[in-house]
């Protein structure tokens, strides 16, 4: 079963995740992140940590898809992937997010350090 890890730092959502998400984890991590998207305001970022992802089922790529929907609407303005230099992740990813109906911009970079980096030098952190 997947796991998943969410925190708010600044006007960023950081989200790791661990092991192939399933249906039911993918439900509790949506509610988690509706949660929390309440103390942003627009113009946020995620840092999203895909190291220890273990990519998807096919069944929830939809859902996966208007998640990400609901979250361009919500004011999400952009996605840090950590892909770990992995290239069937940033296409998995890429994939997934190209199914949805959104102009989310998204950046990939190998390291946490990378995502941060480029996180604070476009206003989302105040400090790494």
């Amino acid at each position: 079963m997947a796991k998943y890890e969410i925190f708010k730092k600044d006007r960023v959502l950081c989200f790791r995740l661990y092991g192939q998400l399933d249906v039911e984890t993918a439900k509790a991590y949506y509610l988690a992140v509706k949660q929390l998207i309440g103390e942003l305001n627009d113009g946020w970022a995620s840092l999203v940590d895909l190291n220890d992802w273990g990519l998807h089922i096919p069944e929830i790529t939809q859902k996966m898809a208007s998640f990400h929907e609901w979250l361009s609407k919500s004011g999400h303005e952009v996605e840090v992937c950590i892909t770990g230099g992995s290239n069937l992740k940033a296409m998995a990813r890429k994939k997934l997010l190209d199914e949805s109906a959104t102009s989310l911009k998204v950046v990939y970079v190998d390291t946490e350090e990378e995502g941060w980096q480029w996180l604070y030098e476009h206003g989302f952190v105040n400090k790494i």
